[in-house]
């Protein structure tokens, strides 16, 4: 309760339902306020003031204090103009703020400096002097009510067009018997006025002396968007020059407000944002997202069109991209499936929400998180308000919403997830561009955030027409980052602790992504264990779960509040989960309106002919029990109505694969069939996963076959020897000859020169999201296919074959593999010890001095040359120069006396491939 006499700092903002005339202000000087003469009946008042701050602070124009020969330091008397506010009171005239003429001008004409031109000054409201003016005729009323009713308006910015034609109200008073009489006039928008500082002019008719320093109040938008400051000449009696509100916040240090559309624009982000947040089983409740703050590295592309060179080594990811959009406009995240880019995005948004975002030129921004599959080739502004729309109809018009952020000059950041989810390479292309083209043109879109999973299409268009964009990429968890997730999802110290001894056990654990945490979370909660192998993560999720909601079925088998015919659905619940896999992996984003038609599709197949023979019956099912009883897939409730939406596209992935062999049954072509790259929906990535459920379903001899044609491609067909590491770094289980040859070739492009790691990096980096080529080789499984083809490689250059004495200098990318597999000892007992490369050091620090001889052997690292295998790689030899010329000469004179030279070192590179792929083959690798 605040006393008569108590002094008062703070008063309330204006509301929706109050007159904006609660915060404005007469303005007379300390003469003309003691001598009622100086008014007389019919003169104006000196000018005019509004409130704009909680703490008292009137903002008027300076010109209306020192024509009056005041100055900073000195009072004024300031009257409320609303007749529901008879209250008067002084206020000080602040040196902060002060727009107007030097203080030694004062009774001088002042000589108009530039400040002048802003003519604006802030009056410091004395509370303790606010009372009754006992000049009006109206009922008295306590101090503690005037100050009640009293109100500040908020400031807004004036981002008008001039074919807006927006509607501007202007106060000024008169004196007359019964105090003053307030009117009002009203305008429209002229134009922004290129001047020194930040103004506009209006147009208003009637406007004369006693309207200066008077707000001018948009009362469509409920806004104070400058104060009036002069006439603009006599040729233009109706213009009028106003100081824009940019000042007014500039020098009174006041945070500038939004009107009722730019809240409603903001709202429309939220529910953007928050349409991208699963529902879950409500069992699963404990299991919450736990947001661990990824870290985020800037990487870029080297002259050999490969992400090769990193520019620093990274940070934590929301300060980063904070830090990346000071520096350019658009920004790409990468990372591996399951990598926390969806999460990321949506945290960043959260954070431009709550905790606001400006951007580099000062102004503010409205985050918009769009799902890349919901764009058309060209949108707008208004475009993306309707999809929030569709989720909100509330929401007032797209057009409207759009016009929001211009009035209120707030900029949008666009953020678009999932871009690499869009299959049309070419409709990439045209949105990246697209995107560029917002940016650089007057759509109120300052900057762009994509997500994606490294695509060669997506990341090509880095450089390709322009279409530039800054590259951060998200990083493995660390170990600390481990152990934040597991504080946050596992309360009990034992059971977090056995959890992450497990974990650590699992070949994948120490690239985890957070996706993949999140489904051992889970499995380690219901069945107490996690798998070793990484491509069996995701399917024994889903099978896990599929198990839990069946246990709940048998559970709940007397429950008489569902229909009888649920409980066969229950007990079938992984049909009709594959079923709707199906439906949405073949025919993208799925209406549920539009299920029932697509289930009578199915119905005719004999895996699907019970569950969908009552397709309405089904879907009925899948929305009111399926859905909050399962959690991996969920109904987006929109205006236009539900969606299909999935817990994440892997799991998407993985019940598809399961859903087609299903269907295929025993049919061996069928099979066949599945894994066939010429399909139209069959991209890289899912082709992988298909393997993965073929060999968890015992066709193993149909993946291995499948894995043979890979390799046997051309030469000129990369796709397919990728895709065949690919299968091997996936862990699908392979013939051992196939392995090691694979092995093989992992090794080769482990150890390639520069140029090679491009093709690396397309298979390792990409879609699929396997780790590189080393963290496969560390794998212990495949450690005798590592020794055996290092072996392959050294025993060409054997200094035992030569009559010389070891060690073996290796090269330096040798001594690095080494190093990292911890290989260097493993030959020792076949009498083969290796030296690091012109140091003289063996395996695991132990020196041993390498003899220095004159001559040519000092040219062990000088030359060499190249051999080039059909999956693309390169292997640069680096033996001497002597030593190559030795072993030519010496297989010259086993040969016949007219063979050619040329064929001669053919032969001898052929007998070199052979021995190095460690296969019995021949191939003539010189053609």
């Amino acid at each position: 309760m605040i006393d008569d006499d108590q002094p008062v700092t703070k008063f309330k903002a204006l509301e929706q339902t109050d007159s904006p005339e609660a915060g404005v202000f007469l303005v007379l000087s300390a003469a003309r306020l003691n001598d009622a003469n100086r008014w007389p009946a019919g003169a104006t008042a000196d000018g005019m003031a509004f409130l704009a701050s909680s703490d008292g602070l009137l903002v008027t124009a300076a010109h209306v204090i020192w024509k009056n020969d005041l100055m900073p330091g000195d009072t004024v008397g300031v009257f409320s103009v609303s007749p529901e506010l008879p209250l008067c009171a002084t206020a000080r005239v602040l040196e902060r703020g002060w727009r107007g003429p030097l203080l030694e001008h004062r009774g001088a004409r002042p000589l108009l400096p530039d400040s002048l031109q802003e003519d604006m000054a802030l009056l410091q409201i004395d509370a303790e002097s606010i009372r009754f003016d006992a000049k009006r005729s109206c009922e008295r009323v306590s101090r503690l009510e005037l100050i009640g009713r009293l109100r500040f308006l908020p400031i807004g910015l004036a981002g008008y067009r001039l074919e807006d034609q927006a509607a501007f109200c202007a106060w000024s008073v008169k004196s007359n018997l019964k105090g003053f009489r307030m009117w009002s006039a009203f305008g429209t928008f002229r134009g922004h006025e290129r001047a020194l500082h930040d103004a506009f002019q209006i147009d208003v008719p009637g406007i004369e002396r006693g309207f200066s320093g008077g707000p001018v109040w948009d009362n469509k938008r409920r806004l104070v968007v400058g104060f009036v400051r002069s006439g603009v000449s006599a040729r233009l009696p109706n213009a009028i020059f106003c100081t824009s509100s940019r000042t007014i916040a500039r020098f009174a240090d006041i945070e500038l407000s939004t009107d009722v559309a730019m809240h409603q624009a903001r709202v429309a982000a939220l529910t953007l944002v928050s349409a991208f947040t699963s529902v879950r089983h409500p069992e699963f409740d404990n299991f919450q997202e736990v947001f661990v703050e990824p870290m985020i590295r800037a990487i870029q592309f080297g002259v050999d069109s490969g992400l090769s060179a990193v520019v620093e080594g990274g940070g934590p990811a929301l300060q980063m991209l904070e830090r990346a959009f000071d520096i350019g406009r658009m920004v790409c995240l990468t990372g591996i499936a399951g990598s926390g880019k969806s999460t990321l995005a949506r945290q960043f948004a959260k954070r431009c929400l709550e905790l606001g975002f400006r951007s580099t030129d000062g102004w503010r921004v409205l985050p918009l998180l769009i799902d890349a599959v919901e764009l058309s080739d060209r949108f707008n502004l208004s475009d993306l308000f309707q999809l929030a729309r569709k989720r909100n109809e509330q929401l007032p018009s797209n057009a409207e919403l759009a016009d929001a952020l211009r009035l209120n000059e707030v900029n949008a950041i666009l953020i678009i997830d999932g871009l690499d989810e869009i299959q049309d390479s070419y409709k990439v292309a045209r949105i990246i561009a697209h995107c560029r083209g917002l940016i650089e043109g007057s759509a109120n879109i300052s900057h762009v955030l994509l997500t994606s999973r490294p695509d060669s299409q997506i990341l090509g268009a880095r450089y390709r027409d322009g279409t530039i964009f800054d590259l951060l990429e998200i990083l493995p968890f660390s170990e600390s980052q481990v152990e934040q997730f597991a504080a946050g999802r596992i309360a009990d110290l034992e059971r977090r602790k056995m959890f992450l001894t497990k974990l650590q056990r699992a070949e994948w654990h120490t690239q985890a992504a957070p996706m993949q945490l999140e489904m051992a979370a889970v499995l380690f909660e219901m069945a107490g264990d996690l798998p070793l192998r990484e491509s069996n993560l995701a399917f024994e999720y889903v099978d896990m779960r599929v198990k839990h909601a069946r246990e709940h079925e048998m559970s709940e088998r007397n429950d008489t509040a569902v229909p009888e015919r649920w409980s066969f659905y229950r007990r079938n619940v992984d049909r009709v989960l594959h079923g709707l896999a199906l439906i949405s992996w073949t025919q993208g984003i799925t209406k549920l309106g539009e299920l029932a038609s697509r289930m009578n599709t199915l119905a005719g197949t004999p895996y699907f002919a019970d569950v969908f023979a009552s397709p309405r019956e089904c879907v009925d099912f899948v929305e009111r029990d399926l859905v909050v009883r399962l959690g991996i897939v969920a109904i987006e409730l929109r205006t236009d109505g539900g969606n299909i939406a999935w817990e994440h596209q892997t799991l998407l992935d993985v019940l598809a694969a399961q859903a087609r062999i299903k269907v295929a049954g025993q049919d061996a072509a069928a099979i066949r069939a599945l894994v066939n790259r010429t399909e139209r929906e069959s991209s890289e990535r899912f082709t992988l996963v298909q393997l993965g459920a073929l060999d968890r379903a015992g066709w193993k001899a149909e993946v291995a076959s499948r894995v043979y044609e890979a390799m046997a491609a051309p030469f000129s067909d990369r796709k397919e020897s990728q895709f065949a590491l690919r299968a091997l770094a996936d862990g699908v289980e392979l013939p051992a000859l196939l392995r090691k040859r694979l092995v093989a070739m992992l090794v080769r492009m482990a150890l390639s020169p520069s140029i090679d790691a491009v093709s690396c990096l397309k298979i390792f980096s990409d879609t699929a999201g396997l780790p590189r080529s080393r963290e496969i080789l560390k794998r212990e499984e495949l450690r005798a296919d590592v020794v055996e083809a290092m072996w392959n490689r050294f025993k060409l250059r054997d200094p035992r074959r030569r009559g010389h004495q070891p060690p073996l200098i290796v090269t330096k990318a040798e001594a690095v593999l080494l190093d990292m597999l911890e290989l260097w000892r493993e030959w020792a007992p076949d009498g083969l010890d290796l030296a690091s490369p012109g140091e003289g050091k063996r395996g695991r620090g132990k020196l041993r001095p390498v003899p220095v001889q004159p001559g040519p052997s000092l040219i062990f690292d000088r030359g060499g040359f190249e051999i080039g295998h059909r999956d693309g790689s390169v292997t640069q030899m680096n033996m001497p120069a002597r030593s190559f010329l030795e072993g030519v000469v010496a297989m010259a004179q086993n040969l016949p006396a007219n063979m050619p030279p040329t064929q001669v070192v053919s032969v001898y590179l052929t007998r070199l491939a052979v021995n190095f792929d460690g296969d019995d083959r021949p191939e003539n690798f010189a053609e």
